[in-house]
């Protein structure tokens, strides 16, 4: 049995991250994978759907699975491409262009809802509008957050848990039309 030659059959499926393929002592063959693990699911403007996967490497759509994870829409310039990696690691002092993109920010964003349980819970779409701004869409609430840049997303995100906390909690889910954290220091809401 030729262990190296069945590992990289196995590192051809897209959605493998680790394959270890070995002989026990018995004689037998043994084989470890470590599956990628999905973090977004993108539609860009061209009616191409992929995932973004933790590590931030594209992967293709499953024919057989649908992960549940959020949802990016909208005006994405991105192509699939098969060997696309969006890590800092990867990108830093290679390609600046990649971080001035759609995709990247929608990564970077993704990254961060998912570190955090409460916004992980709460996010169902982000959606990048004609202008190249990120907007969010919550599964409370019919309001859409207008979070521009991802500039400050830290302090965006804090801003908008303590205005969810001291205004929505009082006025309710159903007050506002747009939650605009784009403004330094301030939150500006259209109402319905």
């Amino acid at each position: 049995v030729n262990v190296g030659n069945i590992e990289s059959i196995l590192y051809q499926i897209p959605y493998i991250e680790k394959a270890d393929v070995f002989m026990t002592i018995e004689g037998n063959v043994g084989i470890k994978i470590v599956q990628k693990k999905p973090l977004i699911k993108v539609f860009n403007q061209f009616h191409q759907s992929f995932y973004i996967d933790d590590k931030g490497k594209v992967m293709p759509i499953s024919p057989d699975y649908s992960a549940r994870v959020i949802v990016a829409n909208g005006y994405i310039e991105n192509m699939y491409h098969k060997n696309l990696c969006l890590a800092d690691d990867f990108v830093n002092g290679k390609d600046s262009i990649i971080k001035k993109s759609s995709l990247y920010k929608v990564y970077k964003i993704a990254q961060f809802i998912q570190k955090n349980e409460f916004w992980s819970a709460m996010t169902e779409e982000i959606f990048v509008n004609k202008n190249k701004e990120i907007e969010l869409y919550t599964k409370i609430g019919d309001h859409a957050i207008l979070f521009g840049d991802i500039n400050q997303m830290n302090e965006k995100f804090e801003k908008l848990y303590a205005f969810y906390k001291q205004v929505l909690n009082k006025t309710g889910w159903e007050q506002y039309k747009v939650i605009n954290l784009k403004f330094k220091n301030q939150i500006v809401c259209s109402k319905i």
